[in-house]
């Protein structure tokens, strides 16, 4: 389950020493870097950009002396709100505590292994969640910058102006692989960060781009408080970050594999509204999924979330199948919605915010009896009725979400 939230941002807020939040102290005049240890020097001479983005963003003593960092951010990504907390340890462990269409998604990787947790319960790792994961391992090292002066495997290629920007592309023998492309101001702030990579919703590797819009300083160091996240010349993310500490004391248990649940936890949440593509359904394998998708894909629109499935109840006995639309792109959003009746097809519709018991399983129907028995029986025990049919939310193959929407007795 990949995550298109790119983990760059954080790496930039993290050689803050005492600086707690997304309000940066008084500044101070940044020391010049200083020339790495003889034991420690690369052979060949760094490009004088990279050079002086090092003594722009603190110097090399600084942004080398990070151990550990905890980051957290928020934003909107296709439109969705989302909030992640990263924590990184320069030994090689990440984690990503993403909080986004109404679920936790927790990713890990150590020098170990890497595991995931959805809503508590643990999944499978489907292909390519690892090598996602090492990339944003990858990108929040090369966001350090000093990493650079002293990696003996690294290749730094001085491409000169582009855009008007000086611009550097840098590789490594192992994947992740890169390039990757940093370009610089005249000063030396790091503008933007480019490269390739596979991206969820997307087919196929896609052209990722990561802007910075606002630096602030921190007792010497630069901190990007704001960036922009683009795929294919689309920006699809912007985020701002609201907490921020370092070298702090991350505990084992921090990235440590958690023991298998016994019973999925039950989340009581408010889902957020969302603008969705929506039809009535027959049953579960009736293929109206793939029909919504492929009216989608006609409409020039992109999804921005899994589908949703309502269950038959004893008020509408109907069910209905939804995916929710990114329309925050004016050449693609619809200056009027296309007119279908109901009955007939596909159309467009403002889901509105309901609060929901929800708890993760596996597909199948018995799992699915039984996650609805669980949550009819929470909301019993929390003075809570139901307000609507049953959800299914099919955020991969093997893990799904069931959401009861509840009410307060009246």
């Amino acid at each position: 389950m990949r995550s298109l939230r790119h983990t760059l941002v954080a790496a930039f807020a993290v050689a803050v020493a005492g600086c707690g939040d997304g309000n940066p102290a008084t500044p101070t005049p940044p020391k010049a870097a200083s020339a790495p240890t003889s034991t420690d020097a690369k052979v060949a001479p760094l490009p004088p950009i990279l050079e002086k983005a090092i003594a722009w963003h603190g110097g090399i003593e600084r942004l080398s002396a990070l151990k550990t960092a905890t980051i957290t951010a928020s934003g909107k990504q296709m439109g969705r709100p989302y909030t992640v907390t990263t924590r990184f340890h320069r030994d090689g462990s990440l984690r990503s505590d993403l909080e986004i269409h109404d679920a936790l998604i927790s990713q890990v990787i150590t020098p170990d292994g890497a595991w995931a947790t959805f809503d508590g319960v643990r999944m499978p790792l489907e292909p390519g969640d690892r090598e996602a994961m090492l990339e944003g391992l990858r990108t929040m090292r090369l966001s350090l910058l000093a990493d650079l002066a002293v990696d003996p495997d690294v290749a730094i290629e001085d491409r000169g102006l582009r855009n008007g920007k000086a611009t550097i592309e840098v590789r490594w023998p192992k994947a992740p692989k890169g390039p990757y492309t940093l370009s610089f101001d005249d000063d030396g702030r790091l503008h933007a960060l480019a490269w390739k990579t596979p991206v969820f919703g997307y087919r196929g590797s896609q052209a990722s781009r990561i802007e910075i819009l606002r630096w602030g300083d921190c007792r010497g160091v630069k901190v990007a408080l704001e960036t922009r996240l683009s795929i294919d010349g689309d920006v699809v993310q912007q985020e701002t970050v609201s907490a921020f500490d370092v070298d702090t004391t991350l505990g084992v248990d921090v990235f440590a594999e958690p023991p298998a649940a016994a019973t999925p936890p039950v989340f009581d949440r408010v889902t957020s509204p969302t603008t969705a593509a929506w039809m009535r359904a027959e049953s579960l394998d009736d293929g109206s999924e793939e029909r919504l998708a492929k009216w989608i894909e006609r409409q020039g629109w992109r999804r921005a979330g899994p589908t949703i499935r309502t269950l038959p109840d004893a008020e509408t006995r109907q069910s209905s199948v939804m995916i929710a639309l990114d329309l925050t792109d004016p050449d693609t959003r619809p200056a009027t919605r296309p007119q279908t009746r109901p009955a007939e097809g596909p159309r467009v519709r403002d889901i509105p915010s309901m609060r929901v018991l929800a708890l993760a399983t596996s597909p199948g129907k018995n799992a699915v009896d039984d996650a609805a028995k669980r949550l009819a029986a929470s909301a019993a025990e929390r003075g809570l009725v139901p307000a609507g049919p049953l959800r299914l939310v099919a955020w991969s193959a093997d893990r799904l979400h069931v959401q009861l929407p509840v009410r307060e007795k009246s």
